[in-house]
């Protein structure tokens, strides 16, 4: 057989036209189950396995990811079910539909239900009630949960002398009390081998004037992160994601200061992130290359801070 015939010419079925208009060449008949060739091929079962090729079991799972659009190699999620907050703009959209491209089927919890190409829940993460009404209603929707991805979050600046107690009861209800209930009620539905991946910040790390308590609460998410990563070892595994600035609705790019667009200058990639660009880090959390890892933080931020 030529050096340049494509796989598929060796994956025809018996009874195929190629198939019979080759049963009297040199090669055999193809027909034959188990026949060796000249050429080194053999026939098992319904198409030819080649010496150094993939073999059946893998043949038939890519001819199948080929039917359905795209290959194999490019689905590690296919099966698996994931539950996105703050589902409906930024990082938390840009996540849910990477999730989505990568095969999961993915439910987005946000304050306002909305029905498209991510369905998406009304669900308050500062209130228990709507936390464990949300998934109760999403595991019945999407058939339960491997996948918890903990991304919504919000950010007011306040300096030191101006703040309230209820800026920080906000501030930690939403971005960190609202991750623990999802944990918390989630967790069950996780089969072996779960991921639960919460969206920190590098200000975790660096802080940022004006903003310290929206830093202390992603300094908190870490925190959740390791410990819950030691708790529930080795069934379920816990990772975080450090974005740097990104151009999101919570950053507002758009409306900042001359003296914060320096931002972009000080990365060592000169530019800040995308969504996408975050959302590429916790498919990789949530995929099967990531089985060694647990309790650790991914740094998608350009550079500006090397953690």
């Amino acid at each position: 057989m030529g050096p340049h015939r494509s796989i598929d010419a060796l994956a025809r079925p018996h009874g195929s036209a190629r198939c019979r208009q080759r049963s009297g060449s040199a090669g055999g008949d193809c027909r034959r189950a188990g026949a060796a060739r000249p050429d080194g091929t053999r026939r098992h079962g319904w198409h030819l396995s080649v010496p150094g090729l993939q073999p059946r079991s893998q043949h038939h799972r890519a001819v199948a990811g080929r039917r359905q659009g795209r290959s194999a190699l490019v689905v590690p999620l296919f099966g698996k079910r994931a539950v996105v907050t703050g589902a409906a703009s930024g990082i938390g959209r840009a996540t849910a539909l990477a999730l989505r491209e990568a095969g999961a089927a993915v439910l987005g919890f946000d304050l306002e239900a909305l029905e498209g190409d991510i369905p998406i829940l009304a669900c308050d993460l500062a209130r228990e009630k709507d936390v464990i009404a949300a998934v109760r209603r999403g595991a019945e929707r999407i058939g339960g949960y491997d996948i918890l991805v903990n991304n919504a979050g919000i950010l007011q600046e306040v300096t030191l002398d101006a703040i309230s107690l209820d800026h920080v009861d906000r501030m930690f209800a939403v971005n960190v009390r609202g991750a623990i209930l999802m944990a918390r009620e989630v967790l069950p539905h996780l089969p072996d081998g779960g991921r639960i991946i919460n969206v920190a910040s590098e200000l975790a790390y660096l802080g940022r004037a004006g903003a310290s308590v929206y830093c202390a609460t992603k300094a908190a998410l870490l925190g959740l992160t390791r410990s819950w990563a030691r708790e529930l070892a080795p069934r379920i595994l816990v990772n975080a994601v450090a974005p740097g600035p990104t151009d999101t609705p919570l950053l507002g790019f758009e409306t900042l200061s001359e003296s914060q667009r320096a931002l972009e200058t000080t990365h060592p990639l000169g530019r800040i992130g995308r969504p996408d660009e975050i959302a590429s880090a916790v498919v990789f959390l949530a995929g099967p290359g990531a089985t060694f890892f647990t309790g650790q933080c991914l740094g998608a931020n350009g550079g500006a801070a090397m953690l």
